[in-house]
């Protein structure tokens, strides 16, 4: 008697996890994105060119991973990492390079205003925090000797912003391609402006510097998304 209870119990402790796993399958994919970044470098660039170093441009590539819950059918979850590009510039004596790491822990809230069959559109806001890094150095290559010799051969600048942002979007479902489960391709599109509503101090290897330019990744921007799933 007490196998066959465990038996329906266990079966039924299996039967309903795979309930869930099919259900957050069918809620929830992961997304591959890449894009152009508007910034707001005209502190820094100031700052570089004083002591005659060249100016940045003002937009990043940026490319990453995330992933879309939906919440409901009109409200949906993203979690997101980013990769910015570094841009890279040559002085008479120096090399430099500016860009960002990945966007830790990106998160943003979307509400799906318009859906069809095979199309939706979404308003999302998120927030995020960025780490900056400016570096500049002599050369990419030296030998452990030569910084014995003269340690200083170059420096690094890194520095963390808290992003907020809103966008406006529209994903596109290409499928079902797989019948079994009625996923397919989705296809997505998202344009919209992040703002910097406080910068942290600027920081190198032991020490904290307290008047360094503002360094703005905020601006518009535009992504293209490609996932597999169902909307």
């Amino acid at each position: 008697m007490f196998v066959v209870l465990f038996v329906l119990l266990k079966t039924g402790f299996l039967q309903s996890q795979f309930s869930f796993i099919e259900s957050l399958q069918q809620k929830s994919y992961v997304y591959f994105f890449g894009g152009l970044n508007q910034a707001k470098l005209e502190g820094l660039n100031r700052e570089l060119e004083k002591f005659g170093y060249p100016s940045f441009e003002n937009v990043f590539y940026s490319y990453g991973i995330g992933y879309c819950y939906n919440l409901s059918d009109n409200f949906e979850m993203r979690l997101a990492g980013r990769k910015y590009l570094y841009q890279n510039e040559n002085s008479n004596s120096n090399k430099m390079k500016l860009g960002a790491e990945w966007l830790y822990a990106e998160c943003q809230l979307g509400w799906t205003f318009f859906k069809s069959e095979n199309s939706e559109m979404n308003l999302l806001f998120g927030t995020g925090v960025e780490d900056v890094c400016l570096k500049i150095y002599d050369s990419e290559k030296t030998s452990f000797d030569s910084l014995l010799l003269n340690p200083q051969r170059g420096v690094e600048f890194s520095g963390h912003n808290i992003e907020l942002s809103l966008s406006i979007g529209g994903d596109f479902f290409i499928g079902p391609l797989n019948i079994s489960t009625g996923s397919g391709l989705i296809l997505g599109l998202n344009f919209g402006y992040r703002y910097t509503p406080y910068n942290f101090p600027w920081n190198t290897p032991g020490y904290q510097i307290e008047d360094g330019p503002k360094m703005d990744l905020g601006g518009a921007y535009l992504e293209f998304t490609s996932g597999w799933g169902k909307l």
